[in-house]
């Protein structure tokens, strides 16, 4: 019963005392630090990562710590996820920021985060005007092995619909040809899905 009250303690009103501080310099450093706010305990329950780094070996000396690879806005997406009660809604997130998103989770080890993610992105939107961007990005998140397979298969998926309504047949070498010039000569993947 009381993990669905969870957020309530990012409240300021609530009259319970954070212990950890995240701070985020933009590209000006002389500007005052973006922060997120939390309570190591919840923290550490979600995520064995931060509970090294909290009461572990990877110890931090005090209640700040900086935060160089990522964003503010998407740090605190992933605080509110570990408070929350609900499932996140991605809906109206851009790819860049769930890709950033899936980044932190499976940097802090937060895997329904990652099968959240993993789970939404066969629903994200794509037309015939994003599809080519959407298959580079896929290349982009090449690093983060499982979201760029499901951002490739998203890609795909469209593509032989599209494809296959027109009539063409994906199967032949000109038409395969065609897609990975048009989609890039990276896109193997792409490729193999389309077979």
């Amino acid at each position: 019963m009381a993990a669905k009250y969870l957020a309530r303690c990012l409240d300021p009103s609530s009259g319970i005392p954070t212990d950890v501080t995240f701070l985020f310099h933009g590209e000006n450093i002389e500007e005052p630090a973006e922060k997120v706010k939390a309570h190591k305990p919840i923290l550490a329950a979600a995520s064995a990562v931060f509970q090294r780094e909290f009461y572990g070996s990877m110890k931090e000396a005090d209640g700040e710590i900086e935060i160089v690879d990522a964003s503010q806005e998407v740090f605190q997406a992933m605080v509110n996820y570990i408070y929350s009660y609900e499932e996140m809604n991605l809906d109206s997130y851009a790819l860049s920021f769930i890709a950033s998103l899936f980044y932190l989770a499976e940097k802090y080890d937060i895997g329904d985060l990652k099968d959240d993610i993993l789970s939404f992105i066969p629903k994200y939107p794509v037309t015939k005007e994003n599809v080519l961007e959407i298959a580079a990005f896929a290349e982009q998140c090449v690093n983060l092995a499982p979201l760029s397979e499901a951002i490739y298969v998203l890609a795909a998926k469209f593509l032989r619909t599209h494809f296959e309504s027109q009539e063409l047949i994906l199967s032949s070498a000109d038409s395969m040809i065609y897609l990975v010039v048009h989609v890039g000569s990276s896109c193997k993947f792409l490729s193999s899905q389309l077979m």
